[in-house]
Formats: structure tokens, C-alpha cells, sequence
């Protein structure tokens, strides 16, 4: 047994005869020592890259090929061709975005995801629209398709694409498969409005009964959906009343009142100048007036609809027969002499 007398010579656990508590060495409970090492920051010559202009664009030192195979050179080329846009260098940002979009289709071939260049082929094909270029917005658009898509945004840049390819039917299609996921959206009932305008104006009627009153119904059917629009602009409770929201719905009601004129044909007497609807004048009792006289001239009974529906396409008819199914009562389209019973059947049989 080891001596207790000894402290020196305990052994175990609770041997602390080496360690000290003196401030001026190495013990156990010593102060720690400072290590702070001398660096001059003067000599750091590093800016960040936001502080660059244009520090992505590397159009004029790379090969696209090379670029788009480094790490982050499919986001660098997305900003170059967003930068491109915005300066309206839309020649430019067509061509960028094009041999982007074959070079990814080449180099991904085994293990392609198409959704990765969406934004690549929005901004490509919307400069195209902006150029009138035909062709090209047919190539982007073929290839947006691919990308596939379940959300409004999908569809509604679908649509613009068909419209400026004068395909409106197919355009009036998509319009209504973003409203059946989002129904109370003012401006995709005044595309809705204006694209059934332009189908009336598009379809050849020469070889039917009555063509001109024909082209009439399709703009009452227009009415009908600007009438739709206005509803949901003015039921809106939760519109902001900020100086920008305000004047934001100045210029939406102002453009929608244009294309309900334009589908009316209406008088001087019944014109208000564009200077002060921009003003916001209190003009609310004749405002009141206009969209009145829009509600009665919207109004159409089913014999029409069936007339104009008898030879389009199954894709029309169903668009058409859900765009009546949706505007309300009130406004007037699709409204005639009969009960709301024959209504539900004569749509039904559409």
C-alpha cells in the first residue's frame, strides 16, 4: 500500500503534483496566451464581383462551349442575356440564348433536363416577338414546350408566344388552362377578351350564313369577357392605396376600357381621352355609364353561340364553352330570352 503520508507519491486520478495554478507558466490553470498574428490588410487586392460591372458576361473572352462547361456558366449566360434584355440589345440576346440552347441540347443529349434553360428560352424567345422575327419565336417556343409545366406562368407565356404566331385558338386554350388554376385574374380575361377579337377577325365566314353577323358575336363574346375583367378589378377589397397602386390601376382599367371600345365601336361621344384617365379624374358616374352599355351589348342568346361554334375545332368549342361557364350572369354574354335551366343545357350541348 502506498504511503498517504506522501502526497508526492499518490498515483491515480487526482495526481496534480506537477501542475500549478501560477500565472507565469504552463499549468492547468494558466491564462491563455495570445495569438493574435500581425497581417497588414493593405495588401488584399480583392473586390467582389458585384462591385464589377457586367462581371459575368464573358461573351467576348470565352467560347460558348467552354463557358456553359464551367460550374456557373449556365447562370452567367442566363444574367448576360437578362442584362442584354433590359438594354433592349435584343438582337443580341435572341442569338446568345439560341446557340445556348443547342449547345445544352448537345452536351446533355444522354441526361437532358430542358427545365434547366427555361428562363434561357423565354428571354430568347421574347426578344424575337420584339424583333418580329417569326422563325425564331417558333424555335423557342418548340423548345419551351418540352420544358413542360404545371403553374400559370407556364401557360400565360405559352399564350403570348401563339398570339404573336397568330394561332389564337391554341393561344385562347392556353389562356384558359391558367385561369382554371387561377381564375380571378384581370388581365388574362382582357387577353381572353381580345383573343376572341382576333379569332372573329381570323376565321374565314365568307362561306357562311350572315358572316358579318358572325364577326359580331365573337366581339360580343369579347364584351363579355372585358365586362368579367372589370368586375374583378372593381371587387377587389384588398387593392393597395399607395400612390403606385393607384396609378398601376389607372393604367389597367385605362387599357381595358381601350379594348372594350375597340370591340364596341363606340361613338366620339362615348370616347374619354387617355390624358385624363391617366390623371384619375373622378369619372366614376360615366365610367358606371360605359361598362353599362357594355354589359347590353355583350349579351348574346345560345343560337348564336351554336352558330359559331358548328365549324370550329373540338379545342375551340371547349374554350369557348368554358369561357361561358365562367362569366357571371351579370355581364351579359352568353345571356338571352331563356331560363338559367335552358342555359345549363344549351352549354352543355356545345
Amino acid at each position: 500500500m502506498t504511503d498517504i503520508d506522501g502526497v508526492d507519491d499518490i498515483h491515480g486520478f487526482f495526481q496534480f503534483a506537477q501542475l500549478s495554478d501560477s500565472d507565469t507558466d504552463d499549468g492547468l490553470f494558466a491564462k491563455p496566451r495570445s495569438r493574435t498574428v500581425p497581417f497588414d490588410a493593405s495588401k488584399i487586392n480583392y473586390f467582389p464581383k458585384l462591385d464589377e460591372e457586367s462581371w459575368y458576361d464573358h461573351s467576348k473572352t470565352k467560347t460558348l462551349k467552354a463557358w456553359l462547361s464551367e460550374h456557373f456558366g449556365l447562370d452567367e449566360i442566363t444574367y448576360t442575356a437578362q442584362r442584354w434584355y433590359s438594354k433592349k440589345r435584343y438582337l443580341e440576346a435572341a442569338e446568345l440564348c439560341r446557340e445556348t440552347a443547342v449547345e445544352f441540347v448537345e452536351k446533355y443529349r444522354d441526361n437532358l433536363r430542358m427545365a434547366a434553360i427555361r428562363e434561357i428560352l423565354e428571354i430568347g424567345c421574347r426578344s424575337a416577338m420584339h424583333l418580329d422575327i417569326m422563325e425564331e419565336v417558333e424555335f423557342f417556343y418548340g423548345m419551351f414546350l418540352k420544358c413542360g409545366g404545371m403553374n400559370p406562368g407556364y401557360n400565360r407565356f405559352l399564350a403570348e408566344a401563339l398570339i404573336k404566331m397568330q394561332r389564337f385558338e391554341e393561344a385562347l386554350e392556353q389562356l384558359v388552362a391558367y385561369l382554371v388554376q387561377r381564375k380571378q385574374d384581370a388581365r388574362i380575361w382582357e387577353m381572353i377578351g381580345l383573343t376572341l377579337m382576333d379569332i372573329g377577325r381570323s376565321n374565314d365566314f365568307s362561306k357562311q350564313n350572315n358572316p358579318g353577323d358572325l364577326v359580331v358575336v365573337w366581339r360580343r363574346l369579347a364584351l363579355g369577357a372585358f365586362c368579367k375583367a372589370w368586375r374583378i378589378i372593381e371587387g377587389c377589397k384588398t387593392w393597395a392605396q399607395t400612390e403606385v397602386a393607384v396609378r398601376q390601376k389607372q393604367i389597367q382599367t385605362g387599357d381595358l376600357r381601350r379594348s372594350a371600345m375597340c370591340a364596341m365601336e363606340m361613338v366620339d361621344s362615348h370616347r374619354m381621352s387617355s390624358d385624363r384617365l391617366i390623371l384619375g379624374d373622378d369619372w366614376s358616374e360615366e365610367q358606371g355609364l360605359f361598362w353599362l352599355k357594355c354589359k347590353e351589348e355583350s349579351a348574346v342568346d345560345q343560337c348564336q353561340i351554336q352558330n359559331i361554334v358548328q365549324n370550329c375545332s373540338p379545342g375551340l368549342q371547349k374554350s369557348v364553352r368554358w369561357v361561358l361557364e365562367n362569366l357571371d350572369k351579370d355581364q351579359g354574354a352568353g345571356i338571352g330570352d331563356e331560363s338559367d335551366e335552358d342555359d345549363a343545357k344549351n352549354v352543355d350541348e356545345l
